[in-house]
């Protein structure tokens, strides 16, 4: 190799040296200024939440969860029902088992047991958001039927406690005292990460077409089961309309056959707050639901 050519790689192997040496340079006071927030914003891991667990409680706003956490209860009065005692035990939530003693032997009398075809409407829900272990804190009514003698009964202001753990995907649930304020019980409880084993929790989808359904069947069921809680549903000049409580009771039967159990077609607005849907049945009858939350609505017919 001849001098010429020696120079010649000796510049080359200087300039890649001197370029190396620039491009760490640069990294290193990019470096500085992230870490000194030069632009205001740096970049989160996509996992960064998966494991947050948080205490805030608010009103549960998502279909989805709400309707799955519905779902989660009903279930639990089906196997309360089935009366399998090694089955129905792992629903309960390990720490209410120990204050309360449950064993396999005695859980039935000491869960109240004692019904035959449940359908429970929660009506209220309030949970820790984007939490990996999430609580739910849920009030609602239930209507418990007796086909043997097409008898009822309705039972109000009852209350649970859904633990759920988004990372192993199980779920606990802890009966609460009928004699709470659900918000504040809610607020003042002491939340703590669980680690849950038992009863696989699964999602369920629904649209508004789904829980538009779901409202006017309450409202239905409510004119014979609870008929005061399906007055003060009406909107105010629904109300109007009738000269009292009583006036709406003796119309009861009308109302309900006014009020269609399923959706042909719906329309959605926004006025202060409230989402307005008119809803039309298979005759173009039409019915309006004022949502303020989930199932905290108004109706107009």
């Amino acid at each position: 190799m001849d001098k010429a050519q020696k120079k010649v790689l000796i510049m080359v192997f200087t300039i890649l040296l001197f370029i190396a040496v620039i491009a760490v340079i640069w990294s290193l006071l990019l470096k500085d200024e992230n870490q000194e927030g030069g632009t205001g914003e740096e970049e989160v891991p996509s996992d960064v939440f998966d494991d947050a667990f948080l205490t805030e409680i608010s009103a549960l706003d998502d279909y989805n969860e709400f309707f799955t956490v519905s779902k989660i209860i009903n279930d639990y009065y089906l196997a309360l029902i089935e009366r399998d005692a090694s089955t129905f035990i792992h629903l309960l939530d390990q720490d209410y088992q120990n204050e309360m003693g449950i064993r396999p032997n005695n859980v039935f009398q000491i869960v109240p047991s004692n019904y035959h075809s449940v359908t429970y409407t929660p009506t209220q829900i309030y949970y820790n958001a984007d939490s990996v272990v999430t609580y739910y804190f849920v009030g609602g009514y239930l209507e418990d039927v007796d086909i043997t003698d097409d008898s009822s009964v309705y039972e109000d202001s009852i209350y649970y406690l859904v633990i759920v753990n988004k990372n192993t995907k199980h779920y606990a649930i802890r009966p609460l005292d009928q004699n709470i304020n659900l918000e504040e019980y809610a607020n003042e409880y002491h939340l703590v990460e669980k680690e849950l084993e038992y009863n696989t929790y699964r999602e369920v989808t629904t649209n508004e077409e789904k829980v538009l359904v779901t409202y006017l069947n309450v409202f239905r069921d409510l004119l014979y089961l609870d008929n005061e809680r399906a007055y003060q549903m009406l909107h105010e000049d629904m109300k109007g309309q009738y000269s009292s409580q009583a006036d709406f009771y003796a119309h009861r039967e009308e109302i309900y056959n006014t009020v269609p159990s399923n959706v042909v077609g719906y329309s959605k607005d926004q006025s202060d707050g409230f989402n307005i849907y008119h809803i039309f049945d298979v005759s173009q009858n039409e019915v309006i639901i004022y949502e303020n939350h989930i199932m905290d609505f108004q109706i107009s017919y």
